[in-house]
């Protein structure tokens, strides 16, 4: 008996291809008073913060906003030094390459662990939620104190949410994860 031909295989679908952009002189010659002549100018320069950004993701390009916001303001606020002071993205229990290990975001000498988290991608799922649990449980009984940095406390709050931190006070709110 006859194999039969898998149809997609035989005839694959045609490449979609999107339409060209039409130029610019396709539409001042037949509309010529509907475009006017605006002059764009170019930008006057990045700004202060997007500038110190982009120089902390040149060193680590996976930094999220957050961290970026925790690292600004040991190092510009406080004036701490990054190796010294504190370490960022420190591996505990072996960190992301053994089963049960974990990253501390920021481990402010001698015991402190700070920890940046987003909302959505930390307390969605009841799944999220049990693991921040195991978490502090686990850095807890290594001897560090577990401080969680909510997103909506670091974005709205900064100084407030890091200066509380940093005397080992969790912000007051409704995202304990005790």
């Amino acid at each position: 008996m006859a194999r039969k031909i898998d149809s997609y295989r035989a005839h694959p679908p045609a490449k979609f291809e999107l339409p060209g952009i039409p130029k610019k002189e396709t539409f001042t010659g037949a509309f010529p008073s509907l475009i006017p002549a605006i002059q764009i100018s170019s930008p006057t320069g990045i700004p202060e913060y997007e500038r110190r950004m982009a120089e902390w993701r040149q060193r680590f390009p996976v930094m999220s906003d957050l961290e970026f916001i925790v690292m600004d303001y040991l190092t510009r606020k406080k004036g701490w030094k990054l190796g010294r002071e504190f370490e960022y993205q420190t591996p505990i229990a072996g960190g992301r390459t053994i089963y049960g290990g974990f990253l501390v975001d920021f481990l402010v000498r001698p015991d402190l662990a700070l920890q940046p988290q987003g909302e959505r991608w930390h307390l969605q799922q009841p799944m999220d939620r049990a693991r921040l649990r195991v978490e502090k449980m686990l850095l807890t009984s290594r001897g560090y104190e577990v401080i969680y940095l909510w997103e909506s406390d670091l974005l709205n709050r900064t100084q407030y949410t890091m200066e509380a931190a940093l005397r080992r006070q969790q912000v007051p709110s409704f995202k304990d994860v005790s």
